[in-house]
Order: structure tokens, then sequence, then C-alpha cells
């Protein structure tokens, strides 16, 4: 498959919660400013000149919560989520992916294993309302934009991110924080294209 193809797959089939609406409309207009992100004339910094920038911009929630996050701490920490959904074969990934949503939490996560059933780890997480998670920065929902700018500030991969989405890291691995009225809505971390 291709990249791009990749991503769409990924990004819409995570997506089923829009920051309390049922329509894709920020995910619209991501999806169009990336295929234009590298037609601007003025160079935009890349993720290599993010000095700060560590662990390939995965966040971590709660000081605790992260990409590869093991099965057994997550029941641990968060007993079993609401609902389970199949385990399911991704080409992208080569692995097996299962997702898990704590409604209750705002939580959803992909999590994977190599082998059908297996132990799995966080691959993809999503919070969006009523999640309390905030990251190593204190960044949550309902956050302003300012504050994530701020916060993020030698992490941000502006050729990656617009007005409505800021990436740390990349798409490629990294966290992304969805906006809407100049307020975080939406926080996801892992991988939305291959």
């Amino acid at each position: 498959m291709k990249p791009r193809l990749i991503f769409y797959f990924c990004f819409f089939s995570l997506t089923f919660i829009s920051c309390g609406t049922s329509t894709p409309s920020i995910i619209d207009e991501y999806s169009d400013t990336l295929k234009s992100a590298n037609h601007t004339k003025e160079p935009k910094p890349t993720i290599k000149e993010n000095a700060e920038l560590k662990n390939d911009g995965y966040e971590t929630l709660n000081k605790w919560l992260t990409k590869h996050t093991s099965e057994k701490t997550i029941l641990d920490k968060l007993g079993v989520p609401e609902h389970k959904g199949e385990d399911v074969f991704w080409e992208g990934s080569a692995n097996y992916v299962q997702k898990w949503e704590y409604r209750k939490l705002g939580l959803t996560l992909q999590m994977e294993s190599d082998e059908y059933a297996k132990d799995k780890r966080a691959f993809q997480i999503e919070i969006v309302s009523p999640s309390p998670f905030k990251t190593s920065k204190g960044i949550g929902i309902g956050t302003t934009k300012e504050m994530v700018l701020e916060s993020y500030s030698n992490e941000i991969n502006n050729g990656e991110s617009e007005p409505d989405a800021i990436v740390v890291g990349s798409i490629y691995g990294g966290t992304v924080f969805f906006l809407t009225d100049g307020k975080v809505c939406r926080i996801f971390i892992g991988e939305l294209a291959e």
C-alpha cells in the first residue's frame, strides 16, 4: 500500500469521535493541509531541526500511558475496557490489532500483538472529552492552543501541522493535538502514516 493510503486508512478507522461531533470536518481539513504542506515557498522546519524532541514525539499520559505500554500495565491501572473489538490483522503494521474503549475515560486504544490473540501493547492512543488524562507537559482536553504552542515550541513539526492540528514528532510517529475553537478537543499518540 502507498503511505498516503495507509495514512488515510489508519486515520479514518480511528476517528469515530471527532471532538464531540460525528462529522469528519477536522479530518478533511487536516488531510487537505497535508497534501499541500510541502508546496509552500518558505521552507518549514522539519523534525530533525527540533532539538528537544525525544522518543519520536510519542507523548506519555498521566506519567505512564504511552506507545508500547503493556496490556498488563493497562489492565492493572484501568481495569477491563468497556468494549473490546475483534483481533484484526493490519497490513500496514503487520500485526494483529484490537480496539479497546474506556468510554467513561474518553480513551480509545489500538492494542497490537505480533501473533493473533497474544499479549498486547498500546499501538495508538486517542483521548477525547471527558478524558482526565494529561500529557507530560500538562496538556489535556480543553487546554488552549496557546498553551500547546508554548509547551511544545521546540518540538512542533510545522511542515505537518495546521491551524487545527498541531503535530509533535511526525505523522509517522508522534502526537497530534486536534483543536476546536482554539482548544484541544482530541489528542492522538502513535502513527498516522507508515
